[in-house]
């Protein structure tokens, strides 16, 4: 690991070899790149002129000997993850886009110490009751110092997914709660310079015990349809010699369907309440009961539908079974702002219940402003990203606005790139008249965007000293 006083020697041999390339502009260097000690993803460097007559017209980042990455001015960015694990030589050479001169204007030695990447996940095995599935991870870089395992249980079509309690191991035995669903496993590889988690495709569905990959339709009586885990909720029921269930004081005859509630109750909330608000990212669990006046509902199919808050996207459904208490719970994955509506079919085509709940989720912007001192006839970098994804297809409208007094006035609307979520602004002082201290943000507006599923979001607050 390269110290300060090392990196300082590094660039000063760095800028007398500088001179067999060229005459190199003129210019100061700020950013996370030059700053020394392990670099992790993304390491940026900004470069301007060292007095107002120099203008610096490009950038050019070089490792070991290999160009990067290059700009037309404004920051530059390496992302340091797609080098090996390792220390690195790195020159910058920069353009005065009014003399033409060129040259190396820093160069030096940088230690990175990434995550693992690259890695793949399969699951091999017989999605089927009883059988045993095995997740095999393969292709990182560098290797791992470990490896975990998390298998998930997902709906029919094999999204949205929840985390089975306990299954860690690279094997899983697969248990009736699997049936009809997917599973899938998130592997997660870690070193010394972080973790990096993906997910494997998911199986095909999972059969039960008799071979059936699919449900029996929910329009049967509900003794029938859940026969292979025991008797239905409130019939009063007990398993056969087969394992079906039959009817009190019935010989071995076909099961008989589930006395009918007049009033089902069914009840849903999110951290104790019908609505939630959160932050992009957490997960949260829903849960609810269902109870046919004073008694509880065990073993009854409920269906969970999340749709996003708005925009147009396909539901995601997953079937649920209630506890011998009647009390049901379901993991929700990270995402959008979603509405959420549980419902109850007591074997007809129409809902006996339901009940819904929401979830506002806020998204985070990031905000970074280069250099943050200047002079007047200078220009600074706004750079930035909106977490999240869902980006509308011409990039997400952000508001700049600047503090005055105790105001923030909007200045002008820029765009994220549709493509990550990241923004770029650069903006020239050309009227200050004495040292002033600008405070800016970025937000997403308070009124919404058509179209886009997250609440309104403020970026942290930055300010920049100017001198005339």
């Amino acid at each position: 690991m390269v110290g300060a006083a090392a990196a300082a020697l590094v660039v000063g041999l760095g800028a007398g070899a500088a001179s067999a390339l060229g005459a190199a502009p003129a210019a100061t260097l700020t950013g996370t790149l030059l700053a020394g000690g392990a670099l992790t993803g993304e390491a940026g460097v900004f470069v301007q002129g060292a007095a107002p007559s120099v203008q610096i017209d490009s950038v050019t980042i070089t490792v070991d000997g290999i160009d990067r990455e290059s700009s037309s001015g404004g920051p530059l960015w390496l992302d340091t993850a797609t080098l090996a694990d390792g220390t690195h030589l790195v020159a910058i050479t920069a353009t005065d886009g009014v003399t033409d001169d060129s040259g190396q204007v820093w160069s030096g030695f940088i230690q990175t110490a990434n995550a693992p990447r690259g890695g793949g996940a399969t699951i091999a095995g017989d999605a089927r009751e009883g059988q045993t599935l095995v997740a095999q991870s393969s292709g990182w870089s560098p290797q791992p110092a470990a490896v975990s395992y998390q298998w998930q249980r997902c709906d029919p079509a094999g999204d949205p997914c929840t985390p089975i309690a306990g299954a860690t191991q690279a094997a899983y035995a697969v248990v009736a709660p699997d049936d009809y669903g997917r599973l899938d496993v998130a592997v997660t590889a870690s070193d010394t310079g972080g973790s990096t988690t993906i997910a494997s495709n998911s199986t095909g569905p999972i059969a039960d015990l008799a071979g059936n990959a699919t449900a029996p339709s929910l329009a049967a009586p509900l003794g029938s349809a859940l026969g292979h885990l025991g008797a239905a909720a409130g019939s009063g029921a007990s398993a056969g010699a087969g394992g079906a269930p039959s009817a009190s004081g019935a010989n071995g005859g076909s099961a008989s369907p589930t006395p009918a509630c007049a009033n089902p109750r069914l009840r849903a909330n999110i951290g104790g309440g019908a609505s939630v608000a959160v932050a992009f990212g957490r997960r949260l669990t829903l849960r609810g009961s269902l109870r046919c006046g004073a008694a509880a509902v065990k073993g009854a199919v409920l269906t969970i539908e999340l749709s996003q808050a708005t925009g147009a996207t396909r539901a995601h459904r997953i079937n649920v079974r209630t506890s011998s208490d009647g009390t049901f719970s379901y993991r929700i994955p990270p995402g959008p702002s979603r509405r959420i509506r549980v419902t109850y079919r007591a074997g007809g085509r129409r809902p006996a219940a339901s009940a819904a709940a929401s979830i506002v989720v806020t998204p985070q912007v990031s905000l970074a402003v280069t250099p943050t001192s200047t002079s007047n006839g200078h220009t600074i970098t706004f750079t930035g990203r909106v977490s999240g994804g869902y980006e509308p297809p011409g990039g997400l409208p952000l508001e700049l606005e600047y503090l005055e007094g105790n105001k923030w006035i909007p200045y002008r609307v820029v765009r994220t790139d549709p493509r990550d979520g990241r923004f770029r602004y650069a903006y020239t002082f050309r009227r200050t008249t004495q040292p002033i201290t600008y405070t800016f943000r970025f937000v997403i507006p308070a009124s919404g965007v058509d179209g886009y599923p997250f609440a309104a979001a403020v970026s942290p607050p930055r300010s920049v000293h100017v001198v005339p």
